[in-house]
C-alpha cells in the first residue's frame, strides 16, 4: 500500500467524522470542522502539482464571501444588531464558508468516487461506539436500547436527538439498496450493516418515517437504470416503515427531575403526525408548532427582504417582533415554541430562505431541475439527493451540521460543470 493510499484513507476519515459525527466534542474542539484541517494537504499538493491550483474558483470565491459579509453586515445593522462581537462572529463563518468551498472542491472527486468508503467508516466507528456503550452500561443498557423511548433519548454523547441520526441513517440506507451488489458480498460489512438497519429501525421517528417515503420517490423520479431487485428493495423498506407507523404506540417516560414519580406520554409517530399534527385543530404537538412558527418566519421575512437578512443572520428575524404573527390556538399559548430552533430554523429551506431570499430559492429549483440529468449516477443520486432534501425540506440544523455544506458544494458544482457543457 503506498503513501498515496494512506493519504487518501486520511481524507476520507476526516470528511467522514465531520460529516456524520457533526454534533460529537472533543475536548470542546466540534469535529464539524475536523475537515478543515486538510488545507494543510491541499496546500502541499498544490506545491508539488501547480496545475491543481483553481486560480478562478479562489478569486470568485472570495469575493461571494465579501459579498455574503457585507449583505449580512448590513442587515444586522438593520435589525439593531450591529455589535463587534456579532461582526467577528459572522466574519468567522464566512471565512470557514470560504475555505470549505476551496477544499470541498479540490478534494470532490476522492468524496464522490468513495462515498462507499466513508459508509464503511462510519459504520465501523459507529458499531464500535455502541458495542462500547453497552460494555460500559452493563447494568442497564438492555433497559436503554430496547426503552419504547428512542436511544439518543438517553445518549446525547454522538446525536442530540433522533432526527440527527436519522439525517446520517436514511441516505445511508438508499445507497445502499442501489449499491446492494458490492454491499451484500461482503460479508462482515453485511452483518454490521444488517444491525446498523434493524438499530435504525428500533429508533423508529416520523423523521425516519417520512423520509423513506420521500427518498423513494426522488430515486424512482430521478434514477435511470433500477432494475428489479432494487425495486423490490424500495417497496421492501417502505412496507416495514409503515407497518412500524401503523403500529408504532405512545411511550410514557418520567418527567425528570420530579420527586413525585408523574409521567408524561410522548405521542406515537402516527399521531404527531395527524392527530395533534396536520389534522388537529387544537392541542397541536410542540415539533409541529415549531415548524409552523418557523415556516412563519421564513416567509414573513422573505415579504419584506426578497434577497434575505444576510448569512447566519435567520435568528435575529425569529426573535424578532416583526414576525410573531402567528396565532396559536387557546391551549397551545403557553407552549414555548417559539423559543425552539432559534438557531437553525427547523429546515435549512426555512433558514436559507430567510438568509439569501429568492437566492436561494432559485439555486433549490436548480438542483431540482438538474438532478435529472446523468451528472450523477443512480447510487450517487441515492445518497446526495437523500442528503439535501432531508435537510433543506425535512429538518435541518444548519449548514455547518450534518455536512449539510459540504454535500450542496459538490452537488451544486457538479451540476454547474454539467450544465455548463450543454
Amino acid at each position: 500500500m503506498n503513501i498515496n493510499i494512506y493519504k487518501e484513507q486520511f481524507i476520507l476519515t476526516i470528511f467522514t467524522l465531520s460529516i456524520f459525527f457533526s454534533h460529537v466534542k472533543i475536548f470542546n474542539f466540534e469535529l464539524r470542522f475536523l475537515y478543515l484541517l486538510l488545507i494543510f494537504f491541499m496546500i502541499a499538493d498544490i506545491k508539488k502539482n501547480f496545475r491543481k491550483f483553481n486560480l478562478n474558483l479562489l478569486i470568485y470565491s472570495f469575493i461571494f464571501s465579501i459579498l455574503l459579509l457585507i449583505h449580512s453586515i448590513y442587515n444586522l445593522l438593520n435589525f439593531g444588531f450591529f455589535e463587534f462581537e456579532k461582526i467577528l462572529n459572522v466574519s468567522f463563518k464566512i471565512l470557514v464558508f470560504f475555505l470549505t468551498i476551496n477544499l470541498v472542491i479540490f478534494y470532490e472527486d476522492i468524496l464522490i468516487k468513495k462515498i462507499s468508503s466513508m459508509i464503511e467508516i462510519f459504520l465501523y466507528i459507529f458499531i464500535i461506539y455502541i458495542f462500547y456503550f453497552i460494555l460500559t452500561n452493563i447494568n442497564n443498557f438492555h433497559e436503554i436500547l430496547f426503552h419504547c423511548l428512542s436511544f439518543f433519548f438517553f445518549n446525547k454523547d454522538i446525536y442530540s436527538e433522533v432526527s440527527h441520526f436519522h439525517l446520517m441513517s436514511i441516505p445511508i440506507i438508499f445507497y445502499s439498496i442501489l449499491n446492494y451488489e458490492k454491499f451484500f458480498k461482503k460479508k462482515k460489512f453485511f452483518l454490521i450493516y444488517t444491525l446498523f438497519l434493524i438499530f435504525t429501525l428500533k429508533n423508529f421517528s416520523l423523521l425516519l418515517f417520512l423520509g423513506i417515503i420521500c427518498s423513494s420517490i426522488i430515486l424512482f423520479l430521478t434514477c435511470k437504470n433500477m432494475n428489479r431487485n432494487i425495486f423490490i428493495l424500495l417497496i421492501l423498506i417502505n412496507l416495514i416503515s409503515i407497518i412500524m407507523f401503523l403500529n408504532d404506540k405512545s411511550c410514557s417516560k418520567e418527567i425528570l427531575n420530579e420527586p413525585n414519580g408523574n409521567t408524561s406520554m410522548i405521542s406515537s409517530v402516527r399521531d404527531k403526525l395527524f392527530k395533534t399534527g396536520i389534522l388537529s385543530k387544537e392541542d397541536k404537538n410542540l415539533s409541529y408548532l415549531t415548524y409552523i412558527n418557523s415556516l412563519n418566519v421564513s416567509f414573513g421575512s422573505l415579504k419584506d427582504n426578497f434577497f434575505g437578512i444576510g448569512f447566519d443572520n435567520y435568528k435575529y428575524a425569529h426573535v424578532s417582533d416583526r414576525y410573531k404573527n402567528y396565532s396559536p390556538g387557546e391551549s397551545e399559548k403557553n407552549m414555548r415554541f417559539r423559543d425552539m430552533n432559534i438557531q437553525d430554523g427547523s429546515t435549512n429551506f426555512f433558514k436559507l430562505t430567510t438568509e439569501f431570499g429568492l437566492f436561494f430559492i432559485i439555486c433549490v429549483l436548480f438542483v431540482i431541475k438538474r438532478s435529472f440529468s446523468n451528472q450523477f449516477s443512480d447510487k450517487e443520486k441515492a445518497f446526495f439527493f437523500t442528503f439535501l432534501f432531508l435537510q433543506t425540506f425535512l429538518r435541518g440544523s444548519g449548514i455547518f451540521f450534518n455536512g449539510y455544506l459540504i454535500v450542496s458544494i459538490i452537488v451544486i458544482n457538479q451540476l454547474l460543470i454539467k450544465y455548463k457543457k450543454k
